[in-house]
């Protein structure tokens, strides 16, 4: 199926089957069509696949954390993506609806970036159990005003509404946990997660 290839081995699938996945009950021919387009693309690229190297770092997971703002038409809410690397190899993505409407792009970044930051602990914890090895963190994002909330957790009039669940990020940065870095547009590699290019 769609969902076990995008959720197993095909990230560059994740934003066009979360998309025909908000219509799978009531599909229309435009649905349809979107499917047979991502088929297509399927058999045209059947040799992709993830590559791990021994070569790349082992002691670093780097995540690249990304939305759209406010790109889904008829809810007004925007799309979390991201995907984490190790190793040189992605090993886990993600694309879906945010669950609450983003009142600014600064706002739908870091609602992307603390979903990020959960898995991302998640996976350090988990690296560091099965290496006994420190595992490095970080976070790659290319909207500096979320960069800056979360570095200097400055809550202004534009942002003291977010919701406390999504400043779990600025906690994990501030214990040294996650480090955060920019990342121009043109080379965010979350982006294909989160707009149809």
């Amino acid at each position: 199926s769609l969902l076990y290839l995008t959720t197993k081995t095909r990230p560059d699938l994740a934003h066009a089957v979360s998309v025909c996945g908000r219509s799978v009950e009531n599909p229309s021919r435009k649905d349809m069509t979107s499917i047979k387009r991502i088929l297509k693309y399927l058999n045209g690229n059947t040799s992709l696949g993830i590559t791990y190297s021994k070569a790349k770092s082992t002691d670093t997971l780097v995540a690249y954390s990304d939305s759209d703002y406010a790109g889904d038409v008829s809810t007004r809410r925007s799309t979390t993506g991201f995907v984490i690397f190790y190793s040189g190899g992605p090993v886990s993505w993600t694309s879906r609806r945010q669950p609450i409407v983003a009142t600014s792009t600064t706002e739908a970044e870091y609602i992307s970036a603390a979903d990020c930051a959960r898995t991302l602990v998640y996976l350090k914890c988990f690296l560091e159990e099965l290496s006994g090895k420190n595992v490095n963190c970080e976070m790659h994002i290319d909207n500096q005003s979320a960069i800056d909330l979360i570095n200097n957790g400055i809550l202004n009039r534009r942002s003291k509404h977010i919701d406390v669940r999504y400043h779990y990020i600025k906690e994990k940065v501030d214990e040294g946990l996650i480090q955060i870095k920019y990342c121009p547009t043109n080379v965010q590699i979350a982006d294909i997660l989160t707009k149809a290019l």
